[in-house]
């Protein structure tokens, strides 16, 4: 055999070595995403790919192809929004990854573990109480946390987070109030600061990530959620508002005040006596009249819309 044969067998080799592990990378990341999104059987897949390529003997590896697993790899991360803002279409390879700055990490340690905090206080049923704050405080000028420019949006959000604390101390807040507040420290103060504090079922410790753009878009489509069940509550209760004045126009008038507050009517249904069997003063024989009057309008419009109804 030459040596053309036998960079060419070669090739082939490595060809069918390369390509089926990201065919089959692919494969099991389509399935995973199919299935519920369940991301975290995607990252497997594309680990393993990295792992089983790594394996492959380096004298089969063409470079093209490595350009090809590397550039699908870079693209699911940049579509999980583990590469900063980097879109997914981007042509270049690799990734710098989502990660919080070393010196934002005493701030955010320090506010979540406040946060943990009142959130223990609200399931045990305790109030937050001034020896919270201080106890803060105090620490904090013992051992002061970095002061820079860098710093300063991270410290804004301490001071804050703080200062209504300060606010909330007493024994006449509720468990509800206390949890409202711990989430607004954790979507709001810590949102906008591109920080996301994820609660752990059965811990009362939350773990400290980076907001990446798979969670920025669980958020819109959260709120897309609640927005459109708000508009549908509206839409339920001017349902049933329309449903009560459809009701109300249904009424005959002949047939409104024939209850156990009269004992006479005449032939159109006006009262006549009351409940004793005393006749009605003129006043309130005309206030009667005049509701009477009201609802024949709304009656006789009723009626001819049901009629058009039924004719159509």
């Amino acid at each position: 055999m030459n040596d053309t044969q036998a960079v060419n067998g070669s090739a082939k080799k490595m060809e069918a070595s390369d390509q089926t592990p990201l065919a089959r990378a692919k494969d099991k990341f389509h399935v995973a995403l199919t299935d519920s999104f369940n991301t975290s059987l995607a990252m497997r897949a594309m680990s393993e790919l990295v792992s089983e390529y790594i394996s492959l003997d380096g004298s089969l590896v063409v470079s093209e192809q490595t350009r090809e697993v590397a550039h699908w790899l870079t693209q699911m991360v940049n579509m999980f929004g583990l590469n900063g803002a980097a879109k997914v279409d981007s042509q270049t390879i690799g990734w710098s990854g989502v990660h919080i700055p070393d010196y934002a990490k005493p701030y955010l340690t320090l506010i979540s573990k406040v946060r943990d905090h009142i959130r223990q206080q609200a399931q045990t049923g305790k109030s937050v109480v001034v020896q919270d704050v201080t106890h803060i405080r105090d620490a904090l000028q013992d051992h002061p946390l970095p002061n820079t420019e860098e710093t300063a949006p991270y410290q804004t959000a301490l001071n804050s987070v703080l200062s209504l604390m300060t606010e909330i101390r007493g024994t006449d807040r509720t468990k509800e109030f206390l949890m409202s507040f711990a989430d607004r420290i954790r979507d709001q103060d810590l949102w906008d600061l591109g920080i996301y504090l994820e609660d752990q079922p059965g811990s009362p410790v939350a773990l400290i990530r980076p907001v990446t753009r798979e969670l920025r878009e669980a958020k819109i489509a959260e709120q897309a959620k609640k927005a459109k069940k708000s508009h549908g509550d509206l839409l339920s209760q001017g349902a049933v508002a329309l449903a009560v004045k459809e009701d109300k126009r249904a009424v005959n008038p002949c047939e409104m005040f024939r209850t156990d507050e009269y004992s006479a009517w005449d032939d159109d249904g006006l009262p006549l006596k009351d409940q004793a069997g005393n006749e009605l003063t003129k006043s309130k024989s005309k206030k009667l009249k005049k509701q009477w009057d009201h609802q024949k309008r709304l009656y006789d419009g009723w009626q001819a819309q049901h009629q058009q109804r039924q004719a159509s």
